[in-house]
């Protein structure tokens, strides 16, 4: 006999579920704080400037603390699908934008106009000094004034002393930060050192260029590891096999639920 948890998923648009048992929202709640509850603390902390992550993030409610799945769509340009597409999908993802393409702060703005959350999708030159890093990241920043936080597929977090320099500007910033987990990764102690709300992505459903049923497999997986961790986070690009297998995965989903 299987028993129904006790967990829901948030309604979007055209598509009712994304996930069994899941709430679906847009960049995972990273760094979030807990309800104040003093009044004079509140108003204190009211006037006080907000971070880029508070600034940016698009609002979210989960009263009933359910398990969350999230998805980040990568735009770095090579996508099968273009970005004014993208910004018309009917279910809540947050876009990592490569902040070195010539229209990355169109790109940003469009998806942030479509009512998505934009993330800076960092890529660094081969052989970048401390310097390169701090110049690339800060331009890419700039081009993005409405992200959230930057993804890392790997450079980062591979390298303790890029990790560091990293999350010590983020800290400035406010931005958050979201990286890949791939073994002995760094990057999380470093960013929880440095303040920085930090969260890892459990996989990268087409690393491959896998196809739609494989890719449905793959987040019918992540969907079990959310009810059981109360949170995963899955990674794709625009390819057009990744889209309609994210898309079809959703529908067969209503409709077993109707």
């Amino acid at each position: 006999t299987v028993v129904d948890p006790p967990v829901i998923r948030m309604p979007v648009p055209e598509i009712s579920d994304l996930a069994p048992n899941v709430t679906t929202n847009r960049l995972p709640r990273i760094g979030e704080d807990a309800d104040n509850t003093d009044e004079t603390a509140s108003e204190a902390t009211e006037e006080l400037p907000k971070s880029a992550l508070e600034a940016n993030s698009i609002p979210f409610e989960n009263p009933d603390n359910k398990p969350l799945f999230s998805i980040i769509l990568i735009d770095d340009g090579n996508e099968g699908i273009d970005a004014d597409l993208a910004a018309r999908l009917p279910f809540p993802v947050s876009f990592a934008v490569d902040g070195a393409l010539p229209d990355a702060g169109a790109r940003s703005a469009r998806y942030r106009e479509a009512g998505f959350e934009v993330m800076l999708y960092l890529r660094l030159p081969e052989g970048a000094t401390n310097s390169d890093v701090e110049i690339v990241l800060q331009s890419a920043l700039s081009a993005l004034p409405d992200a959230v936080a930057v993804f890392d597929a790997g450079q980062i977090g591979s390298d303790r002393n890029r990790a560091q320099q990293v999350a010590q500007i983020l800290a400035e910033s406010g931005h958050g930060l979201v990286a890949l987990s791939k073994g002995l990764n760094a990057i999380e102690q470093v960013a929880a050192r440095n303040e920085v709300p930090v969260a890892l992505a459990f996989r990268e459903f087409d690393s491959n260029r896998e196809s739609g049923p494989v890719i449905r497999r793959y987040m019918d997986r992540a969907s079990f590891r959310a009810q059981q961790e109360g949170s995963v986070i899955m990674v794709g690009h625009l390819y057009s096999d990744s889209i309609s297998g994210l898309l079809s995965w959703g529908l067969e989903d209503k409709a077993a639920n109707m």
